[in-house]
């Protein structure tokens, strides 16, 4: 489904209010059929296959990281 250095939006599941419900990070490692390691910011976080969505945007991403680190 992904593959490692794909740009994805995660569902986080931790969100406090409707406006933090996606974040943008990329698959750093693929740990079987169903699950991933995502790095967001300076974290890495595991997900199942049904939190990331891949996104075109990758401009976004980047200056997302850019000014969060």
């Amino acid at each position: 489904m992904f593959d490692v250095g794909d740009v994805v939006k995660v569902k986080n599941t931790r969100a406090q209010s409707k406006t933090n419900k996606w974040l943008f990070g990329s698959i750093i490692e693929v740990n079987g059929h169903r699950n991933y390691v995502v790095k967001i910011c300076s974290e890495r976080k595991l997900v199942h296959a049904d939190h990331p969505i891949r996104t075109r945007f990758l401009l976004v991403y980047v200056l997302f990281y850019l000014f969060i680190i």
